[in-house]
């Protein structure tokens, strides 16, 4: 690498005894040898000790292969070694956002395997002998790493969309939110917003404009604001982020409008998040609901980096945002994706009292009757995925986001195609309705009972995800909020949460919806909330011949609406500060990780999250957040708990 230009040239140095900080609170990792990224001081003084400053490790062992001879990695050895490298691919990716990274194993004194990781799984190279004189794969590897071919980033695999801005691009972006009533009080001086912008990116993204009565897509530079929303960066799945972005294009506006960008990769298998937002704003417009008035989430604009048709303008090679690593085919490729949005959002857990929890359920109830008039099913109700929108006045209105694993219902395509007949094509694209619906999908602690017991290897008929399933994920989420956030006098205190929702079998909740009281010590209107809809959820799950009641959108509002209206809601409780149950740390940790990997067990590739930071599968994602598992051949469970009499009935 001597040979380089000094703009492309690394430096490489044993790091084995040198501690490189982790990036989501894990525990420090020490790579064996770690080349930097180019630029890297060569001063032989400069501690290269920071995922940000590599550009790639190698790891060394004296005998292990990651793979045996028959190309499995079963040995303990080989899993671990395995692991050390998914570990290491992943800080990389962590660290420079890019689109795929590589990593090497040297064994056998002489061996060596070059991988490469992407948002799909891995692909590794033959063992090759890197010491024989013949071999010149580690010299074409290299130079073709660090001097990339047709576009101009420092190393293979960066994103070069995503970049720096200037200090003078900072000074704009200043100026802009000095226009904005929220931001100004935010930053009074560029002092005070100094540190917030020294860490912002100028990303591209797409932005749709009317033009001759048509929708379409022009490119934008968006600038980040603060600290990333959100960040699920797991080593294969989504890698979901979202930024709060303000636009070039809008600096000089008299209020400039704040976004929300949000990047992620998709299988291929799944269908655009756009088609969903689509649909309803469709329906909304047809039926002359006005979806600002009712606070609702919209895109504003939405780019696949992948998709070969690019706006016009745009410079990315679109094959670097596809991955190529799946093992089960091209249908479970990812796609690199980015939508802009509306509003921007806190989180719930920011209730100022119980009141505004309990109206925004409600407000989330009417979202998604919406959406479901429209022939939308949104899939994933959870606390990430409703919000209440940023205010200047301190006003909490809530909406629901994220429609990554919404589906339509069979009048819902319809509908889409008839609004979208260009699309209409690109449905056998995608994973039919049918088999999608009995998909496991969503968080789960706040997944229906019957979604749950679809996993058990027992059930022959699986029960599709309706419109109730979701109605039923509020309970779960108000329940949620109540242990978490709340004085709910349950005797478990602060282990309550966890004695719950810490579990992917149904019996937990089975055996709460069949309790007579939950908050026997708890006075208020939230606690009365929350009974009375345990009751109904406790109607929809018991035994058919017990005479079960589905729950319905009108159902629902009415209880909300009724309690809402209650003179008895008090102002002075605002959430509270979460605490963690106390005990042993680390085998709560061990005791967390066990159950999110009995939650996952499955066989179907279609199986997708964000959370993961490396599974032991290394080709798809195995935590038990957001979870996405086919039919029957998803997680498996524990044998279903018969729902019988509620106690007291």
């Amino acid at each position: 690498m001597s040979t380089f230009d000094t703009r492309n040239r690394p430096v490489v140095r044993d790091t084995h005894n040198k501690p490189f900080n982790t990036l989501d609170g894990g525990h420090d990792t020490k790579p064996d040898i770690t080349i930097s990224r180019p630029g890297f001081p060569t001063n032989s003084n400069s501690k290269l000790t920071k995922w940000a400053q590599a550009g790639t490790v190698i790891e060394l062992k004296w005998t292990t292969d990651i793979f045996d001879a028959d190309g499995v990695h079963d040995s303990k050895e080989s899993r671990a070694a395995l692991v050390q490298l998914g570990k290491s691919a992943r800080s990389l990716l962590m660290a420079s956002g890019g689109c795929h990274v590589y990593v090497v194993a040297c064994f056998k004194k002489g061996m060596a395997r070059i991988l490469r990781f992407d948002r799909a799984g891995f692909r590794a190279t033959h063992p090759f002998n890197w010491l024989d004189k013949t071999s010149d794969v580690f010299p074409t590897f290299f130079y073709r790493l660090y001097n990339p071919n047709g576009h101009p980033s420092c190393m293979d695999g960066d994103d070069y969309t995503i970049q720096r801005p200037t200090q003078s691009e900072k000074k704009l972006v200043y100026a802009a939110l000095c226009k904005h009533d929220d931001y100004a009080k935010r930053y009074p001086t560029i002092e005070e917003a100094a540190t917030d912008l020294e860490h912002s990116r100028r990303i591209t993204a797409v932005r749709f404009v009317t033009e001759d009565n048509k929708r379409v897509p022009k490119l934008v530079d968006c600038f980040t604001i603060g600290s990333d929303i959100s960040y699920k960066d797991g080593l294969f799945g989504r890698a979901t982020r979202v930024y709060r972005v303000i636009l070039r294009e809008d600096f000089e506006k008299e209020k400039p409008t704040i976004y929300v960008l949000k990047d992620a990769w998709r299988q291929t298998c799944r269908r655009p998040e756009l088609d969903f937002y689509d649909a309803i704003a469709a329906h909304c417009k047809a039926n002359e609901i006005n979806m600002d008035k009712e606070g609702m989430a919209q895109c504003r604009g939405s780019v696949d980096l992948s998709a070969d048709d690019v706006p016009p303008g745009a410079t990315w090679v679109p094959a670097l945002h596809l991955t190529r690593s799946s093992k089960d085919g091209p249908e479970f490729e990812r796609r690199h994706t980015r939508t802009l949005l509306t509003p921007v959002g806190t989180p719930l857990k920011s209730f100022t009292s119980t009141k505004s929890l309990a109206k925004a359920l409600s407000r989330v109830v009417s979202h998604h009757k919406i959406a479901h008039d429209a022939g939308v099913l949104h899939r994933d109700i959870s606390d990430s995925n409703l919000l209440f929108e940023e205010a200047v006045d301190g006003t909490q209105e809530a909406f629901l986001v994220d429609w990554d694993y919404a589906e339509f219902t069979e009048d819902g395509l319809r509908l889409f195609h008839e609004a979208f007949p260009e699309r209409a094509k690109q449905t056998e694209l995608y994973q039919s309705i049918d088999k999608s619906l009995k998909d496991f999908t969503g968080t789960l602690p706040f997944v229906a009972i019957k979604m749950i017991q679809n996993m058990d290897e027992n059930v022959t008929k699986e029960t599709p995800h309706a419109a109730e399933h979701d109605l039923e994920s509020v309970y779960w989420l108000l329940v949620w909020m109540i242990l978490r956030y709340t004085l709910h006098g349950r005797k478990e205190g602060d282990k309550a949460c966890s004695n719950l929702f810490d579990t992917p079998r149904i019996d937990s909740k089975v055996s709460w919806i069949q309790q007579e009281e939950h908050f026997p010590s708890a006075e208020g209107p939230v606690f009365r909330l929350a009974e009375e809809l345990s009751r109904r959820v406790w109607d929809q799950n018991r035994p058919s011949w017990l005479g079960a009641e589905t729950l319905t959108h009108t159902k629902v509002l009415e209880i909300f609406e009724r309690h809402l209206e209650a003179d008895d809601w008090p102002t002075d409780d605002a959430a509270r500060p979460f605490r963690l149950p106390s005990g042993n740390p680390i085998k709560e940790s061990l005791q967390r990780q066990v159950v999110k990997r009995e939650s996952a067990k499955r066989s179907h590739p279609s199986y997708d999250d964000d959370d993961e930071a490396f599974p032991l599968d290394a080709s798809t994602s195995s935590h038990g957040t957001t979870a996405v598992s086919s039919g029957s051949d998803g997680p498996s469970a524990s044998k279903k708990r018969k729902l019988g009499k509620r106690k007291g009935q």
